[in-house]
């Protein structure tokens, strides 16, 4: 259930405060990074921990400890809780969220208490079904109050720095309960249209939610790829939500670009439409070579606010230094590519290459030819994250040019709240050239195997998008010129994966054909399936999808 407002977190924080910490109020003894926006907030929440972890040490030579809480979670409910970049275990999740659950009853009966007694001096009577809305802790709420136990407990210690990640909006989000004395950083990413309806009618009513978690004196760092507009609506949110003038905005809120970052790293590189070309200088790493625009722009903002939260005034800062690792500018190139590693590993599902061999051992034999095939594994779930993927996929097919166009594999699967035709627009349709040295096109060849999601543990009201509904939209939503080949739906990742098997048994010993491209894409909640899958065995996840189906 979404349902936005602070009102019952408080409450279950102020409990929390006086029955596990003996606190009057909840103060946590860690700082955090609080992180809103469309489009990158969970890769800037992974690139920020990462480096904090590698660049920040405690000056009594202790271990740093640096938490994360991001949403969804992958495959358990306890991996979106992180303390230096492991998902904490079963057990102190399970623990740590027994805890929370054991204040839930008295958080509502408190405020159940207060809401009839309020509803009974005013004209409108609640319902029995208005009033637990209004007065029960949400699952989300629940989980946000688990993730602060845990980064809180003293054993072994707290920690020292916790990066949040908004759940939905910002202003009226969960997660910005937090005291202002508790914030040392708010990060706003790209803005996007997501959630319309739920934060407001346009996008102005978006950026004032997502922007809403900007406090007064405290730093905010600004992902400058947005569009101007968006830019202009961030700064003038802000600067209603702390009334700032506008030099001290100015002051306080710092706009970061990604073709600064790669700028700094390479002097002179060249740059298209203001961002860095991608593999445009040999002298970088690989890894940071083949990166897109938008995840340079990510690193910006990670690296900026890595840097800047120290430099805040707070005294529990006294305790914490920077390490030599991020004291010259030689030493940033291999920082930055063993960030890009970590994250690939605590945060998939964004631009994920799996490479040859990335089937469990156990159905190696069953998909010969998909476990050597290299598989993109993404979680895009609307228009912007589509674009960012469909110029990806352009690039790693050759669509850039007119020859030698790869053909495409698509597996798609949509959250039931999503307008599948911007995404497969977007994803599939004609494109525009992006300027005069470019001719992106449609690809030439695409395949596309629709299908569907289990259910997600504790968030019962995520649904995918009917099989036969998607496979109906495609055809208002994408007028090509060339032929498109849609394979019939399938019911879970399994058999989507079964007929792909098939597909590239087509294409073996076929004279002049390139092997395809497999991408996986639409819904981090398919994503989810797909390394489920990977982890237990093609025989497990089905024994789970039957069950989860009964």
């Amino acid at each position: 259930m979404i349902n936005l407002g602070l009102e019952r977190i408080e409450r279950l924080l102020q409990h929390i405060a006086r029955n596990i910490f003996e606190q009057v109020n909840f103060n946590p003894p860690w700082k955090a990074i609080h992180i809103a926006g469309t489009n990158g907030k969970g890769s800037i929440a992974a690139y920020t921990s990462s480096l904090l972890r590698r660049a920040v040490t405690r000056k009594d030579g202790l271990p740093i400890r640096i938490g994360r809480f991001t949403s969804p979670h992958f495959i358990d409910r306890w991996d979106c809780i992180s303390i230096n970049d492991q998902p904490v275990s079963r057990d102190v999740f399970e623990k740590a969220e027994k805890q929370v659950y054991a204040l839930k009853h008295t958080v509502s009966s408190e405020l159940r208490g207060e809401t009839s007694t309020a509803s009974h001096t005013s004209d409108k009577q609640l319902t029995e079904d208005e009033l637990r809305r209004e007065t029960e802790p949400t699952e989300f709420e629940l989980l946000t109050a688990t993730a602060f136990n845990i980064f809180s407990q003293p054993d072994p210690r707290p920690c020292d720095i916790a990066v949040i990640e908004c759940g939905l909006g910002g202003a009226e989000d969960a997660t910005n309960v937090l005291p202002e004395s508790a914030i040392g950083m708010s990060v706003i990413t790209r803005i996007g249209l997501d959630h319309l309806g739920i934060l407001g009618n346009d996008v102005k009513d978006i950026v004032r939610h997502k922007a809403g978690i900007s406090r007064r004196g405290i730093k905010v760092i600004v992902d400058g790829d947005n569009e101007p507009e968006i830019l202009r609506l961030i700064m003038d949110a802000i600067r209603t939500k702390c009334s700032y003038d506008e030099k001290t905005a100015g002051d306080m809120v710092s706009i970061v670009h990604g073709n600064e970052l790669h700028e700094s790293l390479v002097p002179g590189t060249i740059t298209r439409q203001n961002h860095p070309t991608a593999g445009s200088n040999n002298t970088l790493p690989e890894t940071l070579q083949s990166l897109m625009p938008h995840q340079w722009s990510n690193l910006a903002v990670a690296q900026q606010a890595t840097i800047h939260i120290l430099h805040q005034d707070y005294q529990n800062y006294d305790s914490l230094t920077y390490s030599k690792a991020i004291e010259a500018p030689s030493s940033w190139p291999k920082l930055l590519e063993e960030v890009l590693r970590d994250a690939s590993i605590s945060y998939p599902a964004r631009l994920q290459r799996l490479s040859p061999g990335w089937l469990n051992e156990k159905d190696r034999d069953t998909f010969p030819l998909l476990n050597d095939t290299p598989v993109l594994l993404d979680g895009a779930h609307n228009e912007q994250s589509a674009e960012v993927l469909r110029d990806y996929v352009d690039r790693a097919t050759g669509s850039t040019s007119t020859t030698s166009r790869r053909p495409v594999i698509w597996i798609l699967a949509l959250s039931s709240t999503k307008s599948p035709e911007g995404i497969f627009k977007t994803l599939l349709g004609p494109r525009q050239p992006v300027d005069a040295h470019d001719t992106f096109i449609a690809h030439a060849q695409q395949t596309i195997i629709f299908t569907s999601f289990g259910p997600v543990d504790n968030m019962p009201w995520v649904r995918p998008a009917p099989v036969p509904l998607l496979m109906s939209a495609i055809d208002d939503a994408v007028n090509l010129p060339i032929s498109v080949n849609i394979e019939h739906g399938t019911t879970n990742i399994s058999e989507a994966l079964k007929t792909a098997e098939g597909i590239l048994a087509k294409y073996e010993g076929k004279k002049g054909s390139e092997k395809p491209l497999v991408v996986m894409a639409g819904s981090l909640y398919m994503a989810s399936n797909v390394l489920r899958m990977v982890r237990d065995g093609r025989e497990e996840f089905e024994r789970w999808w039957d069950e989860s189906q009964r």
